[in-house]
């Protein structure tokens, strides 16, 4: 508790032994901006009930609230937590500080808010705490000298795997893409875990999709830098490389703004995978077959389940020990039980928009904020929960298999009947997450089933860059391939693909003949004006309601008609 200094404190709660001035310094630093040591003249004493509110929010948006029994409960259970985990403590210090932190980051202590006032009641007294542990392990380091926190040095590390992307899609069946994935998962988890091993868990502030960040002493920083890379490495097996970088800070610059330090690390860690040299593959000799799906190694063995068709003499696909492993830990999915009556499935490829904005606190500065060490951490916490849990549990309820998700990115299997309104609520189900202060942009690659699906994955990656080409952001980029009559591709707002499968639902409700229907699309692409002619004589017939004939004239103003024909006719929207 002795963790202020502040004059509207009683001295019982001001700091005595150098440990608890160590604790105060961190607090402070760790809340930034955030924390006033004094009571604001005229303040009332916070009283529930508390929220925790929404980091994109003036405080208006609750994540969490509770009241008094609430509260009691919650804090009950984190102190029978405790004494269960801390036993034994002077057995195995080490082993009890791991089951102390394990339980504290499973318990409700990421519902509470560290700071009651508004809008500042956005983070959780986990990360707070957390964060706090991690700026006072890098004080210890120098001893404690006094109050400035300009005397202080810390290390930020920051991680990221190279070409996470193209190592997933570099093979083409469906347990190959699993178990790339969670090689990158598994990878990223032990680099982690390197660093957690030599500065503490409290230094790890993010862990996932093939990134890491980390703040670390600076003692220490180059260690945990060697480490983070060799154990990602090692867990990959050598096949996906790891960068890694240090940007030094000052206390004072940690405390003004943590997302400044953020983005110079963000920068640096670019610049340093720019001018990294490539790793020289070993090839195979001229006699030696190469391995069919890395194409780089020899290969070795023979999948005597994957006949290839190649020229006129089939043959078994050949794979080197490598790629044979991870074909063997892959789990498999029919896809059959992916695609819709439409005969067709897709990949949808997403990312977020403008992430480093977000992070580096330039979006926080609306609601009056500025990115804290344990903001970022809670941020980041956020956007990853929202890809891997929320996007992924809102794609396989609908039938789709997810292949990757994690930080801010997504690739997924989904029917292609339900493909393009599923791509949608995706984009709603973020930017809900999101507060609605975040968008973000996707590729879908809508094909026949009984084509290859290394086609797809190809045309998905330049899906999503022409999607985040659109100004302003938040926009689909989606084609048709492999499609009778040519391929449908178009990059829409997500406003106006709402408007446009609005257009689809339209033509499916309608009772026009589908040959009807193919006359007037072909018509409003050259003719409008038959089109309409077409139209009206539907409604003066009685064959189309008025309000659906005015839709109907609305979608031909606008262009779109012929477009959703497009995607009515190739997908059988019922």
């Amino acid at each position: 508790m002795r963790h202020h200094s502040g004059s509207s404190y009683p001295e019982k709660y001001h700091p005595h032994s150098e440990a608890e001035w160590i604790i105060w310094l961190a607090d402070n630093i760790s809340s930034g901006s955030d924390r006033r040591e004094d009571a604001e003249r005229g303040s009332l004493k916070p009283r529930p009930p508390f929220q925790l509110t929404h980091p994109l929010s003036n405080g208006s948006s609750a994540l969490v609230s509770f009241d008094v029994a609430k509260l009691n409960e919650m804090s009950s259970a984190v102190i029978r937590g405790l004494k269960v985990a801390s036993a034994g403590f002077d057995a195995k210090p080490e082993e009890t500080y791991a089951k102390i932190y394990g339980f504290l980051e499973g318990s409700s202590l990421k519902r509470i808010p560290a700071d009651t006032r508004s809008p500042f009641n956005d983070v959780s007294l986990w990360h707070h705490s957390k964060l706090t542990a991690a700026v006072a392990a890098c004080i210890t380091e120098h001893g404690y000298h006094g109050s400035e926190p300009s005397s202080y040095g810390f290390a930020l590390l920051s991680g990221d795997a190279d070409k996470v992307s193209s190592y997933i899609g570099e093979s083409k069946r469906i347990p190959d893409l699993n178990a790339r994935s969670e090689r990158i998962r598994v990878a990223t988890s032990s680099a982690g875990k390197a660093v957690a091993d030599l500065a503490g868990p409290e230094a790890v502030i993010f862990a996932g999709g093939g990134s890491l960040l980390a703040l670390l002493p600076e003692g220490v920083a180059e260690s945990g830098l060697n480490e983070s890379v060799k154990a990602f490495e090692e867990a990959s097996e050598g096949s996906v490389t790891f960068t890694a970088n240090l940007v030094s800070s000052s206390g004072d610059s940690l405390m003004r703004d943590f997302g400044l330090v953020w983005e110079r690390a963000g920068v640096s860690l670019r610049l340093r995978k720019l001018n990294r040299q490539p790793v020289a593959s070993i090839m195979p000799v001229s006699s030696e077959r190469v391995c069919d799906v890395c194409g780089r190694r020899t290969a070795t063995v023979l999948d005597e389940q994957r006949l290839l068709p190649i020229d006129a003499a089939p043959r078994y696909e050949s794979l080197c020990d490598s790629c044979w492993k991870l074909r063997r830990s892959g789990v498999g999915v029919w896809v059959e039980d992916i695609e819709s009556r439409s005969g067709y499935i897709a990949v949808l490829k997403a990312d977020g928009d403008g992430v480093g904005d977000l992070l580096s606190g330039r979006r926080l500065k609306a609601f009056g904020k500025t990115v804290t060490p344990g903001r970022l951490a809670t941020l980041s916490e956020l956007l990853n929960g929202a890809c891997e849990i929320n996007l992924g549990s809102l794609i396989r309820n609908s039938g789709g298999h997810v292949i990757f998700a994690g930080g801010d990115d997504i690739l997924a299997l989904v029917p292609g009947g339900e493909a393009l309104k599923l791509a949608l609520e995706v984009s709603r189900q973020f930017e809900r997450d999101m507060n609605n202060s975040a968008t973000l942009s996707a590729g879908l690659a809508l094909f026949p089933s009984r084509e290859p699906i290394y086609l797809a994955l190809e045309v998905v990656s330049r899906l999503l860059r022409e999607a985040k080409s659109v100004a302003g952001k938040g926009a689909v980029s989606y084609e048709f391939l492999g499609s009778k009559g040519g391929v449908g591709h178009s990059t829409v707002t997500w406003s106006d693909f709402e408007s446009l499968l609005g257009i689809v639902d339209l033509l499916v409700a309608s009772r026009i003949p589908k040959s009807q229907l193919r006359r007037i699309s072909a018509a409003s692409i050259g003719e409008p004006y038959r089109a309409e002619a077409m139209i009206k004589y539907s409604v003066g017939r009685g064959v189309l309601p008025r309000d659906h004939g005015d839709k109907l004239m609305h979608a031909l103003m606008v262009g779109r008609l012929a477009e959703a024909f497009m995607i009515h006719s190739l997908l059988e929207v019922k």
